[in-house]
């Protein structure tokens, strides 16, 4: 598009935003650290590949100490 009165020219641009597929920090670092421990285990390499981001999935937020326990019995 050109403005005539102002001497400008703009482009049309393709405003869309693309997602970049973001992995969590915990995901890379467990991934890294398996790799690192276990560099030819191929079972291990599965596991940080397939089942470790669909364990984190279930994990994530869930407290290591009974959080849920304590929240009932503060409750009360």
């Amino acid at each position: 598009m050109l403005d005539d009165a102002y001497g400008f020219n703009f482009d049309i641009s393709d405003r869309t935003i693309e997602h970049e597929a973001r992995e969590l920090l915990t995901l890379k670092l467990l991934r890294e650290a398996i790799h690192a421990q276990n560099p030819n285990d191929q079972f291990m390499a599965d596991f940080a590949e397939y089942v470790l981001p669909n364990l984190l999935r279930l994990a994530i937020g869930v407290t290591a100490k009974g959080g849920k326990f304590f929240d009932e019995i503060d409750q009360k």
